[in-house]
């Protein structure tokens, strides 16, 4: 009897751990909780561990990289100051310096196709883009006091996204930037190590919990989204404060993410929330232009929207990147080609 028992509690064992290796492999094929470093072919990227350690966040100088993902792959020629910039060698005739992430960076487009490359195009002056992959609102700060060291341009251009939102949750703001030099993130959550392994504990987090993607569980969301918010405001008010003391008008520009029209994203986070900055900055009087209207009215339907994104990647393509540069210029008429001279 007791050895009967004992097969029984064995093979009850055995089939919840058979049950779960084939819920694993299950969802690993399909994909269903994989992140956007999984699909694109990366390894999990832990938004937790800084991959540098100064406040500056760009890329060697004088370099190329040959940037390759699934839908596309370019070259990005990065300057004597670690920006993808090919032919803006004279800084003192820069006239609008582009601040932004991978979107202003322009992953997923030739460098002649970035929206500040395209804005210099539609509105005649001479832009500098600013853009890496990677930043936040944090280092856009850093990289803003260095950047104004040396020129003195009419128009800093701030563009911001959900995704900031996100990487302010994790890295912190400001005060991530310690003493000794080097940058310090927040704590990486326990439960990271079991999410990077295992895409059931995601499917449990996920699913059963209702965790979102940025692993805040219910109850928590909306405060952890308010805060980095409240930072995210705070940092454009001091770069406001900074391009007013030299002279140059500062805009912060918030653009949706494309994917949020064709793809069933996490369905727990409000993406639009990051627009909630423009009431919140207009308080402080920072300018602040959400383009989510423009966007829609230009493109109205969801096949629209895929058709100037890359699918899997989620970044624009060269005619997503048009659309931008083509509104942006409306905003900045008053830069007029023959007032380039300085």
């Amino acid at each position: 009897m007791k050895l009967r028992n004992r097969v029984q509690k064995l093979l009850l064992v055995f089939t919840i751990i058979a049950c779960a290796l084939l819920a694993e492999i299950a969802l690993r094929i399909s994909g269903v909780y994989e992140t956007v470093s999984e699909r694109n072919g990366k390894d999990f990227f832990n938004p937790y561990l800084p991959l540098h350690t100064g406040v500056h966040y760009r890329h060697k100088v004088n370099s190329v990289v040959h940037v390759a993902q699934p839908e596309f792959e370019y070259e990005h020629c990065y300057d004597a100051r670690g920006y993808r910039n090919e032919n803006n060698t004279d800084t003192g005739a820069i006239r609008i310096l582009a601040f932004g992430d991978s979107f202003t960076e322009g992953l997923g487009a030739p460098a002649d196709s970035t929206w500040p490359s395209l804005l210099e195009d539609i509105s005649g002056c001479p832009v500098y883009n600013a853009g890496v992959m990677g930043s936040d609102p944090g280092y856009y700060y850093a990289a803003y006091l260095d950047i104004f060291r040396y020129w003195r341009p009419d128009i800093a251009l701030y563009m911001l996204n959900f995704s900031d939102i996100y990487e302010v949750h994790t890295r912190g703001g400001l005060s991530r930037f310690g003493d000794d030099g080097k940058v310090h993130y927040k704590p990486t959550p326990c439960m990271l190590g079991l999410y990077k392994t295992s895409h059931l504990y995601r499917a449990i987090i996920h699913g059963v919990l209702r965790y979102d993607f940025m692993l805040n569980p219910p109850g928590e969301r909306d405060k952890n989204v308010r805060a980095s918010l409240d930072t995210i405001a705070q940092i454009c008010e001091l770069m406001n404060r900074a391009c007013r003391s030299r002279g140059a008008a500062f805009i912060v520009f918030i653009h949706p993410v494309p994917q949020e029209y064709f793809k069933r994203l996490d369905t727990r986070t409000d993406f639009s929330r990051v627009d909630e900055l423009c009431d919140m900055l207009a308080v402080k009087n920072v300018q602040c232009v959400s383009l989510r209207r423009a966007m829609e009215n230009i493109l109205q339907t969801a096949d629209n929207w895929k058709n100037i994104s890359w699918e899997i990647d989620g970044h624009f393509n060269s005619k997503g990147n048009r659309v931008i540069a083509q509104i942006l210029s409306q905003h900045i008429k008053a830069c007029k080609p023959d007032n380039n001279s300085r």
